[in-house]
Formats: C-alpha cells, sequence, structure tokens
C-alpha cells in the first residue's frame, strides 16, 4: 500500500489487544488508525492541533481583523474626508502585525490597501450610487488582491 506523502507509519501493537493489526499513520492534519483485521472500518483523521495548526489561526484571525478594520475605514474614507488621524491608527498596528507574521507578499498588499485608503480620504468624497455599477466593483474593492494573496499564504502554510 503506497503511503501519501509527509506521513509516518508505526505499527500499533497493543492499541486494540490485538498485536500487529493496526498501524497508526502520522499526517500533517493529524492521526490516522487503521484497521488491518477489519479494513472495512472507517478511518478517520484524528485532528491534533500542532505548532502549523496553532501559526495558521493565528494568521487567519490577523488576516480577518486586517480586513474588517480596513473595510470599515475604505467604506468611512469614501463618504468623509479625514477628520481624525486616530481613526488610521488601529490598522497601522494589525499592518505592523502582518509585518511580524505574514509573508511578504501579503505584507505587500496590506501595504496597499492601506495606502488606498489613505487615498481615497484624501480623494472628493464619492456618491453611494458608484457601488451600483458592478463592472466597477474591483475598483471598489480594495481587499480584493490582499484576500486572494491570504488565501494562497494560509494553503501553502496548512501543507
Amino acid at each position: 500500500m503506497p503511503l501519501p506523502a509527509k506521513v509516518a507509519t508505526y505499527d500499533v501493537a497493543d492499541l486494540r489487544e490485538t498485536p500487529g493489526e493496526e498501524l497508526l499513520f502520522l499526517e500533517p492534519g493529524g492521526v490516522r488508525i487503521l484497521s488491518l483485521s477489519k479494513p472495512q472500518e472507517q478511518n478517520e483523521l484524528i485532528a491534533i492541533e500542532g505548532a502549523t495548526t496553532r501559526r495558521c489561526a493565528r494568521r487567519e484571525a490577523l488576516y480577518g481583523e486586517f480586513i474588517r478594520e480596513a473595510s470599515t475605514l475604505f467604506g468611512d474614507a469614501f463618504e468623509h474626508d479625514l477628520d481624525d488621524p486616530a481613526k488610521l491608527v488601529n490598522l497601522y498596528a494589525i499592518v505592523n502585525k502582518i509585518r511580524l507574521f505574514g509573508e511578504p507578499e501579503t505584507l505587500e498588499e496590506a501595504e496597499r490597501v492601506m495606502q488606498r485608503i489613505g487615498e481615497t480620504y484624501f480623494a472628493p468624497n464619492k456618491d453611494l450610487a458608484a457601488f451600483s455599477d458592478i463592472r466597477h466593483a474591483r475598483d471598489l474593492d480594495p481587499l480584493c488582491a490582499f484576500s486572494i494573496v491570504c488565501r494562497k499564504e494560509l494553503a501553502i502554510a496548512r501543507r
């Protein structure tokens, strides 16, 4: 039986009180027990949280926080001038966390989003009706490229 990549296999002699009839597979996502005496049994993957899972969870939370904050600010910038620079402080803090934990390409996109928000605050205010033309949705979504890069980064980190 060929083994998947990145899997370690162990014979577990006394797991089910029948020596030599179980194999334990250590996989990137957890542990799988295979019964050789009862191959028809469902062999579930028992997820075990490890360092990789925690890193991915931390990045997912961080990127979600960035998306929420940036979306709020972009919506505000669309209709208002920057009357209080303190509005941007939380976004700057989140970008610096991305600088600590994220990949360079993700940081680059986060900085682009931050720049775009700043430009939008200093541009003439726009009418909300501009959102109705779906052909320009990409222009109105400064987070699209950031989200794509995050998805790529997290998919690679989970391997």
